[in-house]
């Protein structure tokens, strides 16, 4: 309901709210709501949104970043000049 309002009065359209993805969450809604975004005016720019989703449909799990895990420190001491 668009038009719901919390109990203390306050509506819920229009709010900006920080979330995780969780696909086990409530299917087929993938997103858990984690608090209000009370800090921001806007909430993030289309781009930014489809760059999160972007991410997450490439599904790097643990396992894939465990067998990459000693390339990776090796790039990251290149980059900053250790050895």
């Amino acid at each position: 309901d668009r038009s719901a309002i919390f109990p203390d009065g306050r509506p819920v359209d229009g709010r900006i709210i920080e979330a995780a993805y969780d696909p086990e969450h409530c299917p087929p809604a993938k997103w858990r709501f984690l608090r209000f975004r009370e800090d921001k005016t806007h909430g993030n720019h289309a781009s930014v949104v489809t760059r999160i989703l972007d991410s997450i449909s490439d599904s790097v799990d643990l396992a894939d970043l465990f067998a990459t895990c000693v390339q990776i420190k090796d790039r990251w001491k290149q980059r900053n000049g250790e050895s």
